[in-house]
């Protein structure tokens, strides 16, 4: 069994916060651009994304931010 990293709460809430603004628009155009993997979540409702950022893990949020960093510094 694959142990989850340890994540403070504080780190927990960083990452939420920045997963939630991702989950609005992209960073670099405030756009919602259909080859990004956040393409559909960003149609949901705010209920909708709010629930599906509480059902996240902690390494899915990280590889979201990951994910967004390295493409954002790409662009």
């Amino acid at each position: 069994m694959k142990k989850e990293p340890l994540v403070t709460s504080s780190q927990r809430q960083y990452l939420r916060d920045k997963v939630f603004e991702l989950s609005a628009a992209c960073p670099f155009d405030h756009e919602n651009p259909h080859e990004c993997p956040l393409h559909p979540v960003r149609k949901m409702s705010l209920m909708e994304r709010c629930k599906w950022l509480d059902e996240l893990t902690n390494p899915q949020m990280l590889e979201v931010f990951t994910y967004h960093h390295k493409c954002l510094l790409g662009k």
